[in-house]
């Protein structure tokens, strides 16, 4: 019974949050908010203007016409990424969402399953994938292909790994770590796989879509941190240092100059845990709250590769083993994280890093511990 309530606690915290998701997006002016511009970023591949996904005008007014409401949504990615939505526009708009949301979330949910061992009943109401589905974003996709690549990793498949990691890198700040994590690992064969699958998905884009789109991201690379700088994007949503630091002195060179040791000491997070542990859990909490540490462009949905370690907590707790107030704080931080870090901001409160600093610590001190029931 003790352990019982709170984890029933967290479930209906759970399934009301997916409630509030499921009533905001069918009465949203735009259904699948962010999902606008993978849509259009689509369509202006199809329709053979791939390095228009550049043109802010453009792509704001392909926004405004296959999903209609007043949203302005930037391409930030590279061209490597048209490869995964340019299917989108080949159906309608609201078929193509839903397409998207089921090929991108289902997929976490049985690796969940598989890994962890948490019923579908229970991951599939964790607000940290609610959050991305209420966004219509890639997080559920980017957490599949990270921890599944972290599964493969240790269990014989390297160079599946290797693909999935590779894969990955269409959204590069959420694989920042992903080298770092293979040599502690020594998984020298895996980080070969990735950068053979990367060097083909870059050639692959150059063959369908030509140069433009490259030159296109290239130019318009530095613009993506001038676009959080001029306070265009809601500093308080990124859990990052580079927005943390520059929202407190104002100076740009001193949130870089904080960002860069930031990226150092998560990598060092990364490092000690998949170094010192070969446990799958302890790899992928080490990651998940690393991630936000080591880039500073991100935003609190891309934060669903969380689920993964707090199934593994609530599964633990579930099955009846030890735990200490330490891991009942880590698993209810762990469980709300994205979805709080955007209702704090509304409240024009930043908890992401500080939140996601505490978690890195935790990581470290888990790994240190002895847990025979998690793989």
């Amino acid at each position: 019974m003790r352990r019982g309530l709170p984890l029933a606690l967290l479930w209906a915290i759970g399934a009301s949050y997916l409630a509030l998701v499921a009533r905001y997006s069918l009465a949203g002016v735009s259904p699948g908010n962010d999902f606008a511009a993978f849509y259009a970023a689509s369509r202006l591949v199809l329709d053979g203007h791939a390095g228009d996904v550049f043109d802010m005008a453009r792509m704001v007014a392909m926004e405004h016409a296959v999903a209609g409401g007043d949203g302005r949504f930037p391409w930030a990615y590279p061209p490597v990424a048209l490869l995964f939505v340019a299917p989108l526009g080949l159906v309608p708009y609201l078929p193509a969402l839903a397409a998207w949301l089921a090929a991108t979330t289902l997929p976490l949910l049985l690796i969940i399953r598989r890994l962890t061992g948490l019923s579908l009943a229970v991951a599939a109401i964790m607000p940290a994938i609610a959050h991305n589905l209420s966004a219509g974003q890639n997080g559920a996709l980017t957490a599949t292909l990270l921890a599944g690549g972290a599964a493969l990793a240790g269990c014989r498949r390297p160079w599946i790994a290797g693909i999935m990691f590779g894969l990955a890198a269409y959204k590069p700040q959420a694989c920042i770590l992903i080298p770092v994590c293979l040599l502690a690992a020594r998984r020298y064969d895996a980080l070969a796989a990735m950068a053979a699958t990367v060097s083909a998905l870059v050639g692959l884009s150059f063959v369908l879509f030509g140069w433009g789109p490259w030159e296109g991201f290239l130019v318009h690379l530095g613009g993506h941190m001038d676009f959080v700088a001029a306070g265009k994007l809601p500093f308080n949503r990124f859990p990052t240092m580079f927005a943390a630091v520059l929202k407190l002195t104002g100076e740009r060179p001193v949130a870089e100059g904080a960002q860069v040791a930031s990226t150092m000491l998560a990598g060092l997070v990364v490092w000690r845990v998949w170094r010192g542990s070969a446990s799958l859990a302890h790899r992928l909490l080490a990651l998940a709250v690393a991630m936000p540490l080591a880039t500073p462009f991100l935003l609190e949905y891309d934060l669903a590769l969380t689920a993964v370690p707090a199934a593994f907590i609530f599964q633990s707790a579930w099955r009846g083993e030890a735990m200490a107030p330490v891991d009942w704080a880590a698993l209810v931080v762990l469980w709300v994280l994205p979805p709080m870090i955007w209702a704090a901001s509304l409240e024009g409160l930043a908890v992401g890093l500080p939140l996601a600093a505490l978690l890195s610590i935790y990581a470290i001190g888990l790994a240190a511990r002895s847990r025979p029931s998690w793989p």
